[in-house]
Parts: C-alpha cells; structure tokens; sequence
C-alpha cells in the first residue's frame, strides 16, 4: 500500500466524511507521491478505466480504513493495473488517497472484456490501509 502525503493529512478523520472515490486505472499511470490533487494533469483521460464511483461502508477502526467492497459498473475493455482513491471536491478533482497496484492489490492485473461489473474485494481484517 502506498499513500499520498494530501492524503495521510486527510486520514482518518476524514475517511468517513465527505466522498470519497475509487478510479481505475490501467497501466499508462504511473505512480508519484508528488501527486496531490486528483485531476487530468496527474491522472490522464487516457489512464482512466470507467467512471469514478463512490466507496460506501467507509469506517475505521483500530487507525484502519475500511469500506463496503468498490463495485465498478460496465467497466471498458482493457487491463485494469491500479485503483486510486481520492476525496471528491467535485468536477472531476479532489485529493489523492491511496494507490493500489499489483504489489498491494493481488489481483491486478485484471483483464477485462467490456462488459462486466468488477468488484474489488476489501480485507476489511486488514483494512484498506493504516497509518
């Protein structure tokens, strides 16, 4: 698990508030922790898998985030290699969380067809991450 230094300032007092958002992305993005602020200049159009949505079931417990599993609908074809969460400050901008990759997440990569839902399962024994 990696974290954003915008997003260990908004943890986890604020996990709970607020929107916060999953965004897929495909291999084109790579990861800084210079990244601060979710948007097109640090996450291309072109890295973006689907449309962002919500994380719902969000808790902590024991310094761990921990949410209801990210369920993605009609995810495109491609090859999913990260997710990124961020807190939504609307239109499509907000600071950036938490990035997930092979090395932290399983099962990316994950190839898809275009037309199915993916669910990413959340270890909630675990947490999505800890401070």
């Amino acid at each position: 698990m990696t974290l954003y230094t915008s997003g260990k300032e908004l943890l986890l007092t604020e996990w709970t508030t607020g929107d916060i958002k999953a965004q897929l992305v495909n291999n084109t993005y790579t990861y800084s922790a210079a990244h601060a602020t979710f948007n097109t200049t640090t996450v291309p159009t072109s890295a973006r898998l689907g449309a962002a949505v919500s994380v719902t079931g969000r808790a902590s417990t024991g310094g761990k985030a921990i949410a209801s599993d990210i369920v993605i609908p009609s995810v495109p074809a491609g090859t999913i290699a990260g997710v990124i969460l961020f807190k939504d400050a609307g239109s499509g901008t907000g600071t950036m969380i938490y990035y997930g990759d092979s090395t932290r997440v399983p099962t990316f990569p994950i190839t898809t067809s275009g037309v199915s839902t993916q669910t990413l399962d959340v270890d909630n024994l675990n947490g999505l991450f800890s401070l």
